[in-house]
């Protein structure tokens, strides 16, 4: 299917380009346990200091943020202040150099990092859709035997993404309507709805 060549064409260009990463779970990982999902995530920076690896510009200096759980939180700044780097830290693309980030109180550092990952949802301003079905792009990464048509269609509900897809004036084919690449026949709200 177009999702899995989508997944195969990334695996090809991590061989390609022998992209390694440094970010592991330790054995033993801890598992998130989050089956009541009304309760959310706590999530707290403590003392962290972070530069990146290929640079001498430190970006964080003891930076302390609580964010509790069912909380909606903005970071605001200039270009290059931090804030893609923040999100970057709490899926663990990157490690702090120092201070911990704690999740449930919890460090990151002793979750497992599939089940971290698995736990965090992020749109990107200018979302990149397949060039596959909106279906297909909702789906991409789920394994399919885990997703019901009824969670399906409550994810889409949840998301707004049934109230323009299922308008048969606009979306014949509704789910089943392909994106175009890059998502080229949708707006950017509506690519951020499906992303």
């Amino acid at each position: 299917s177009s999702t899995m060549f989508g997944i195969l064409e990334w695996k090809k260009f991590l061989e390609f380009y022998d992209v390694k990463t440094k970010i592991f779970s330790k054995e033993n990982a801890i598992i998130l346990d989050n089956n009541n999902e009304k309760e959310g995530l706590d999530i707290e920076f403590k003392n962290v200091d972070f530069f990146y690896p290929t640079s001498d510009v430190q970006i964080f200096k003891n930076l302390n943020i609580k964010i509790p759980s069912g909380k909606i939180v903005a970071f605001v700044g200039y270009s290059g202040s931090g804030k893609t780097t923040i999100t970057s830290l709490i899926q663990r693309f990157y490690d702090p150099n120092k201070g911990e980030i704690r999740i449930n109180g919890i460090n990151i550092k002793d979750l497992d990092l599939k089940c971290l990952r698995k736990n965090i949802g992020i749109v990107s301003q200018e979302p990149i859709l397949n060039s596959a079905s909106i279906k297909d792009n909702i789906l991409y990464g789920v394994d399919s035997t885990e997703c019901s048509e009824d969670l399906f269609k409550s994810v889409c509900d949840l998301s707004h993404v049934s109230d323009f897809v299922e308008n048969k004036d606009l979306f014949p084919l509704g789910y089943d309507t392909m994106c175009g690449e890059r998502g080229v026949i949708l707006s950017g709200g509506q690519k951020q709805r499906i992303a």
